[in-house]
């Protein structure tokens, strides 16, 4: 006798885990929690197993346990405005708050059920479902209520939604075990009823809706769980014709906050995201793996679920922030203009203007740019971050940083002019007025008014000048070129001239030894290198005979000095000038600075 054998396939749509902001909130606590509600951004209450209430102000950032007054497992709540809350459980409890959910008050009905599942619009009117298939009203905000039906044997109502103050949904099972929708279009007065099974590849499979969206009388989406443990995502333009997709975990929540965006949670941490109203459903990884209950939207960046052993979720919006942030300075450090592109604005998305921060501190919002930032301002950086400003919240920052430079001015000259000696010089920018003359890095000379400075009187020893421009506001440009100098003490006022044959020191700064280095056109030549400190005091003399060395060019020479004066005792730290002399007619100094 052949023996047939017979092989059952089950196809489940292929769907990849995408990387998404979930994250897990402090709960506070490790009871399971069945339902989340949020009236907007910062206020939302979850209930649960024993009671259990969790109270948020602040976007569920931190989350408050509330008194409940039962032990009752609580399966619903539903904000009707920012005061009035309802929430449904066990043994027919219904607890009502008048304040936010500070304190909550039972309200008694006359029913033995377990209520389910609960929603009131706005308007007060609403509805709740439970075991039995019992379908409570009320038209007050749940103030009191009224008996729809009750006492069926067997079934019950897993979810509920208003749609407005008139059309309202029940989800759940019938006697039969089939899922089965109520419609009223009366606030509950009556209901129509509208049963049908989990299609599959020709098999009607029995199952329970735990849930439903309906975006108006006859369009909506169920999400439930068949007889056999696996998922089902229902979808309906009639509520007599029903497609369905199977999944292998089953799904206890379901909320679109717009007629495409929508979420269904689950099993194991399952959370589908679709965004073509149903069609297509994409897995979002959500971190946990806990039985998740109850999902809601307030828009499409910004949702909650709560789940098992505590679980609560958050996928906050990501805000774009402002782009192409640059910071211009005008009048050289009277202004700092910030300019940047518009951040991203949608139909979801109200943009509202930009904050602007200087230095971590807030000090404008605007609702456009360019934005202006007035000085004057001394020369340094100037740390400065725009934000987005959306309805819904603040992007991360964009960054600029804004240079101001307080040119010094240029092309300092001393001239010899007997009896005097001129210093003169070209202005940094066209405008500026006044300037300040330094001797040996001492003022000599302030608020000059013109770029010429008439010198009376030479020190002995090195006299070595510079410039600076002063901006507005006060603020000081650093030293010009230097202007030097030399006035040997023995002889009459000659002016030196200087020939640039003088390379340099390395390392600069340095401790305790640098290398001098200079070049000169003749060996012969008798070649003297005297330190000095910045009052002209001669530190020591460095003779350059036999100790010289030659470089690889046989045209450069280098000497060492140890930090030490004539009698070979270390000086203190500080700026040295060094002056190198060739013959009788050659001269020139650089600075070097010993750091100890």
């Amino acid at each position: 006798m052949k023996k047939i054998f017979y092989l059952m396939i089950l196809f489940f749509p292929v769907f990849l885990i995408a990387q998404t902001d979930w994250t897990i909130l402090n709960s506070g606590t490790t009871i399971n929690l069945n339902s989340v509600d949020f009236i907007d951004i910062s206020h939302g209450i979850a209930v649960g197993d024993n009671g259990t209430i969790l109270h948020t102000i602040d976007g569920g950032n931190t989350w408050e346990g509330v008194v409940s007054g039962t032990y009752n497992t609580l399966n619903d709540v539903c904000f009707i405005n920012e005061d009035t809350i309802v929430t449904v459980g066990d043994n027919a409890t219904i607890l009502r708050t008048i304040d936010g959910g500070v304190s909550w008050l039972p309200i008694t009905v006359g029913v033995y059920s377990n209520l389910i599942s609960v929603d009131i619009d706005i308007s007060g009117n609403g509805i709740a479902g439970g075991s039995d298939q019992t379908i409570l009203r009320t038209d007050n905000a749940g103030n009191s209520w009224s008996i729809t039906q009750t006492g069926y044997m067997g079934g019950g109502w897993q979810g509920t939604q208003m749609v407005d103050g008139d059309v309202g949904f029940v989800f759940g099972s019938n006697s039969i075990f089939q899922p089965f929708v109520g419609k009223t279009v009366n606030s509950g007065t009556s209901f129509s009823f509208y049963n049908f099974y989990f299609v599959q590849g020709g098999v009607f499979n029995e199952g329970k809706l735990f849930d439903g969206h309906f975006f108006d009388e006859f369009n909506g989406v169920t999400a439930g769980r068949r007889w056999d443990g696996l998922g089902c995502i229902s979808a309906t333009s009639d509520l007599n014709n029903w497609t369905t997709q199977h999944f292998p975990t089953p799904f206890y929540g379901i909320d679109f906050s717009t007629e495409t965006d929508g979420y269904v949670v689950g099993e194991n941490g399952t959370i589908l995201h679709t965004t073509d109203g149903g069609i297509v459903w994409e897995a979002e990884d959500s971190g946990v793996y806990s039985q998740l209950n109850s999902v809601v939207f307030l828009n499409e960046s910004l949702g909650f679920v709560v789940g098992d052993n505590g679980v609560i979720l958050k996928k906050e919006p990501t805000f774009p922030p402002p782009e192409n942030l640059i910071a211009i300075v005008i009048d050289y450090n009277s202004i700092i203009r910030l300019e940047w592109g518009a951040a991203t604005r949608t139909e979801q998305r109200e943009l509202l203007g930009y904050n602007i921060y200087f230095e971590g501190v807030l000090i404008e919002f605007v609702t456009d740019c360019p934005f202006d930032f007035y000085g004057p301002f001394a020369a340094g950086d100037y740390y400065f971050e725009v934000t987005a400003v959306y309805e819904e919240g603040e992007s991360e920052p964009a960054t600029v940083v804004a240079t101001v430079v307080l040119n010094p001015p240029n092309n300092l000259i001393l001239e010899a002019i007997p009896p005097n000696f001129i210093l003169s010089w070209n202005a940094p920018i066209r405008g500026l007025e006044y300037y300040n003359v330094y001797r040996n890095g001492e003022l000599e000379a302030e608020g000059l008014t013109g770029t010429m400075y008439i010198i009376t009187e030479m020190i002995p020893g090195l006299n070595l000048f510079n410039v600076t421009a002063i901006y507005s506001g006060g603020y000081e440009s650093g030293f010009s070129n230097d202007a030097e100098y030399w006035n040997p003490s023995d002889v009459d006022d000659t002016l030196i001239p200087i020939n640039p044959k003088l390379l340099g020191n390395y390392p600069n700064p340095f401790n305790p030894t640098t290398t001098i280095s200079f070049s000169v056109p003749q060996t012969s030549l008798f070649v003297t290198l005297e330190i000095y400190n910045l009052k002209g005091q001669k530190v020591k003399t460095l003779e350059c005979g036999e100790s010289l060395s030659t470089t690889a060019d046989g045209v450069g020479y280098s000497i060492i000095w140890n930090g030490t004066d004539e009698n070979n005792q270390a000086v203190s730290s500080g700026i040295y000038l060094y002056r190198l002399k060739v013959g009788n007619d050659f001269s020139e100094t650089k600075r070097m600075l010993l750091l100890k």
